[in-house]
């Protein structure tokens, strides 16, 4: 019996099945997308990369500005678009470019307030259009990969595709490792090559193949010239091959975001700020339904910053320049100088330090394990750990909430741990949601917490709930008032109320959080300095890697325990021009 490996039965049984591994796997939590859509110094490191010559060599002029300043001076983000690339960016009947990414590039050039140029590029001459200065920005399946970042910088991603390897549906093979030896066929080109060719390199023995098409290298499987083929998944569930199926373990997945030149930091923000933005309000999700009918889970993608709307910045107080650093941290750690790191208390008499002290210290511990670097930490940093590095005497801070207030001063890297207000009642209590609280109830807050008043306040507002406000000032005081149940509710960060319910153990109070309820979610990171954009790919790298092998989540259960380890989305490569640099 023939199958086809996209039909419904059995894409709803692929859709489980490759779920289910990745849930295992905690790779991603990637859900498969719909099928039916059719359609101020120059930067000294900045080494183009060898591209096929369209004019003289010395007429080519490599941009050394921001972005910024194109959209200053002509009120106009331009573009660069691939114009075949369905259901992404394309022209459609009315020669218009649309598609999901041509509609999000278009309404983050709405946030910012400016108009957006569309700009037909290629594979051949996009990467030159955008070093040339000749568009500010790329779209169109622009994949964040380690070896891009040599070049380019990535705004958050928005879409996650994957390489997928494709069978026959009567073959034996159900893993990368049994096709060692084997002949594989890719599109010339293509994703799906250089995934394979990754893998080729990782010692995985394909014997690879090119043809010029999707269908050619398909039709080369169904004759039994290879013995399984790689592609963009996408592309294959809309090809629709009869007798193929899918291995389930996905090659690689390829996150799309939008590319800006490297160590255009303003440009960076700019875009990613509209992003945050575009998440936190709801439209970017609005704007994916649009095209795709499957959820896209935009927690792992997306960030949100604290003050994201009261960053009140017209793209005209963006600097338009591109600051550049006399030396990377990466220089540092070559040549073997400790580097200095703010963000621990060190205090046994602070609980909430306490709590998350070992954690950052272990993550911290281990990434300069990896590196072979030596680490001074700060004591007494926690509160105000950025400030240790803008007064110059920490060069990074572990444990930071990133800010937009903080943009222009650090770059922040991936997000480690989330945290966020909840409420927290004991067991047992009447009260299992914010809504329940009526008159005549009480919730708590710290007094070094002064805006969590408010907070409580606003909450309680929008639920239409009338409950009073009690601020706390010492854990004896919560002991005794929640004994007496003189106080029903206690409102605060999620670190602060583990720390609480740590400290106030010897009572044997029965504590319960809301766990459904997240009043804010605020990611953990680390401050680092602004535009070392070396140090910030072997950061991030380095906790992608502890990531995928486990290291990172026995730190974080081990010494944190604050929710779940967070699911880590990965750039593809071994970016081997920064690891091969002095000390790497």
């Amino acid at each position: 019996m023939h199958h086809v490996f996209f039909g419904n039965k059995d894409f709803t049984k692929m859709k489980h099945l490759f779920l289910f591994f990745l849930m295992v796997s905690m790779i991603f939590a990637l859900v498969l997308p719909g099928f039916a859509q059719e359609p101020t110094l120059p930067a000294p490191t900045l080494v183009p990369p060898t591209l096929v010559p369209t004019e003289p060599a010395d007429v080519v002029h490599y941009a050394d500005y921001s972005g910024i300043a194109t959209l200053q001076n002509e009120g106009v983000l331009r573009v660069g678009a691939r114009f075949n690339m369905q259901p992404f960016s394309f022209l459609d009947t009315t020669g218009k470019l649309a598609g999901y990414e041509a509609d999000v590039a278009t309404a983050v050039a709405s946030e910012l307030g400016v108009l957006i140029e569309f700009v037909q590029v290629t594979g051949e001459n996009e990467i030159e259009e955008l070093l040339t200065g000749r568009v500010d920005a790329l779209i169109g399946e622009q994949v964040h990969t380690r070896s891009s970042e040599q070049i380019m910088e990535f705004s958050h991603p928005y879409y996650v595709n994957a390489q997928r390897m494709v069978v026959l549906e009567t073959s034996s093979y159900s893993r990368f490792e049994e096709l060692n030896g084997q002949p594989v066929s890719v599109v010339q080109g293509s994703y799906g090559e250089i995934a394979a060719q990754d893998m080729v390199a990782s010692g995985t023995g394909f014997i690879l193949r090119q043809y010029f098409t999707q269908n050619d290298a398909l039709d080369a499987l169904a004759k039994g010239e290879v013995q399984a083929m790689i592609g963009e998944l996408d592309n294959l569930l809309r090809a629709g091959r009869q007798g193929m199926r899918l291995i389930e373990q996905p090659v690689r997945l390829d996150p799309y975001a939008i590319a800006v030149r490297r160590y255009d930091v303003n440009l960076r923000n700019a875009v990613n700020r509209s992003i945050q933005r575009l998440f936190a309000s709801g439209r970017l999700e609005e704007i994916y339904a649009r095209w795709f009918d499957t959820p896209l889970d935009f927690d792992v993608l997306i960030p949100v910053y604290e003050s994201i709307f009261q960053d009140g910045r017209g793209i005209h107080e963006f600097n338009a320049d591109i600051p550049m650093r006399e030396r990377s941290l990466v220089e540092k750690i070559a040549a073997g100088e400790p580097l200095q790191v703010a963000g621990l208390s060190l205090n046994p008499d602070a609980p909430q330090e306490r709590l998350v002290d070992p954690f950052n210290q272990a993550i911290m511990d281990e990434m300069a394990r990896r590196w072979g670097a030596t680490i001074n930490y700060l004591p007494n940093s926690a509160r105000n750990s950025v400030e240790f590095m803008f007064g110059g005497s920490a060069d990074l801070a572990v444990g930071v909430t990133p800010r937009w207030d903080g943009a222009d001063r650090f770059d922040y890297s991936r997000a480690y741990a989330v945290h966020g207000d909840r409420l927290m009642v004991l067991e047992g209590s009447r009260f299992q949601r914010f809504a329940d609280f009526r008159g005549g109830s009480y919730i708590g807050f710290w007094y070094e917490f002064p805006d969590d008043r408010a907070r409580i306040e606003e909450i309680a507002a929008a639920l239409r709930v009338k409950t009073s406000v009690y601020e706390f000032r010492s854990v004896d005081e919560i002991i005794d008032q929640f004994n007496n149940r003189n106080v029903d509710g206690l409102f605060g960060d999620s670190l602060w109320l583990k720390a609480i319910i740590t400290e106030t153990a010897r009572s044997g109070l029965p504590w319960q959080v809301f766990e459904d309820e997240e009043y804010s979610r605020v990611p953990l990171a680390i401050a680092l300095p602004r535009n070392d954009a070396d140090f910030r790919s072997l950061v991030d790298w380095t906790l992608q890697d502890m990531f995928l092998d486990g290291t990172y989540q026995r730190i974080f259960r081990d010494t944190f325990g604050e929710g779940e380890p967070l699911v880590m989305l990965t750039w593809s490569g071994d970016g081997s021009w920064l690891r091969s640099k002095p000390g790497q």
